[in-house]
């Protein structure tokens, strides 16, 4: 395996059948091997610095990747993917969303009088000058998370998705005297809906949380 990556490889999975294998390197690729042939039969080069955990799910329809560039990347494999030579395409999360809320739709958007679109003009409108809203981000830095892995894992029944290396969501506080306390822990995220951000994070007393070990969604 690491005669095709151009650095150390950091974590591997196997697929829930026994063919393949996942690998993630510090070269930034994500291999999927053919273990009885022992050819690579997709690639994937999204992350911009190492990658350092990799998860296949229990169901065998996603495979996902997790980086110290700070983002979970999440890939659906269609139908007969592995003899295809269609790339696999990620779902990103590196930042923290509302659960709760429904993805926007994309609509078409009217034009004003002066050839601006509306939407954009009325958003001008109603921001204050000056202030733009602030994304937080979803996992941790490299100086906050000084350990080499983050490794996620998807729940025994395919449920879930938990991801190491979390970032406490700006602003957000216990409830309790300790508010502010361990900023750092995992993330979950409910299948099928990765885009909508976790819909619970795990404190990590202890220090920066850097495997996590799934069981099925209550």
């Amino acid at each position: 395996v690491h005669l095709s990556h151009a650095d150390d490889v950091y974590d591997v999975c196997w697929s829930p059948c026994g063919r393949f294998l996942l690998s993630g390197s510090i070269d930034g690729m994500a291999t999927v091997w053919h273990v009885q042939s022992r050819r690579a039969v997709k690639v994937m080069r999204d992350h911009s610095h190492y990658i350092q955990g990799v998860a296949w799910d229990p169901l065998g329809e996603f495979v996902a990747t997790s980086s110290s560039d700070r983002t979970l990347k999440v890939y659906p494999l269609p139908p007969k993917w592995h003899g295809s030579k269609k790339p696999l395409v990620a779902k990103t999360l590196k930042f923290w969303t509302d659960p709760h809320a429904l993805p926007e739709k994309k609509t078409k958007k009217k034009k004003s009088e002066d050839g601006a679109d509306a939407d954009d003009a009325a958003a001008a409108a109603a921001a204050p000058e000056g202030k733009k809203e602030r994304r937080s981000a979803l996992f941790s830095s490299e100086i906050a998370h000084s350990n080499f892995f983050r490794r996620p894992c998807f729940a025994a029944d395919g449920a879930s998705l938990v991801a190491p290396a979390a970032a406490r969501k700006a602003g957000e506080t216990t409830g309790g005297d300790d508010d502010g306390a361990a900023p750092q822990g995992a993330v979950a995220l409910a299948r099928g809906q990765f885009e909508r951000g976790p819909y619970a994070f795990l404190p990590s007393p202890d220090g920066a949380a850097t495997a996590a070990r799934g069981a099925g969604r209550s």
